[in-house]
């Protein structure tokens, strides 16, 4: 009988970068072995962090003010599927139906969304209001993406992050418009 001595030596996630391929292919690489990615963007508001979970949590009436998520339904309750419709930059509409992970009234919403097979694209979206001095809230929409394509999926992810920042100076206007509108109660001190 022969035996065969065989070495074993660990084989690098990102291989070197082959002469025919662009400059790129090591970044490239590097991203593909992290797969997941960060996006967050806030806004301070004039208005109580009440007001500003009322407009969020009011679905029905995205369609009246959200330029980025243009229509939702269901009901912002834990483990409640919502059915998305959110507006890219270029006109595209996407649907999907993330489902609700975490509600804390008042200070946080997030829901969960992926592809057709988990661990491709998935997002965990949150939607977290924090109360500062003075009457005033601070807006904080961010999400976490993850699976083999994020680094496949710039403009997505630029898409994203466009329609985040979009959303949040849209409900700035809203949560603005809402309160003006709000009856003043008896005793209750008048902004000038």
């Amino acid at each position: 009988m022969c035996y065969r001595q065989v070495s074993l030596r660990p084989v690098s996630l990102v291989p070197h970068r082959p002469r025919h391929l662009p400059a790129y292919w090591s970044t490239l690489m590097q991203e593909v072995t992290a797969m997941s990615r960060e996006i967050r963007a806030e806004v301070d508001l004039d208005c109580t962090a009440d007001a500003v979970w009322s407009v969020l949590t009011n679905f029905s009436e995205y369609t009246s003010w959200n330029p980025f998520i243009v229509s939702a339904a269901g009901r912002a309750e834990l483990g409640a599927s919502v059915e998305v419709i959110i507006a890219v930059p270029e006109g595209r509409r996407l649907k999907f139906q993330p489902r609700i992970f975490r509600v804390a009234s008042g200070k946080r919403l997030a829901w969960s969304t992926g592809m057709f097979i988990p661990g491709l694209f998935d997002r965990d979206v949150s939607f977290d209001i924090e109360e500062l001095d003075g009457g005033r809230a601070r807006f904080v929409h961010q999400a976490t993406l993850s699976g083999v394509l994020v680094p496949f999926r710039r403009r997505a992810v630029r898409d994203l992050e466009t329609g985040y920042a979009v959303m949040n100076e849209a409900l700035r206007r809203r949560v603005a418009t809402v309160a003006a509108s709000r009856p003043v109660a008896p005793g209750e001190a008048v902004a000038p």
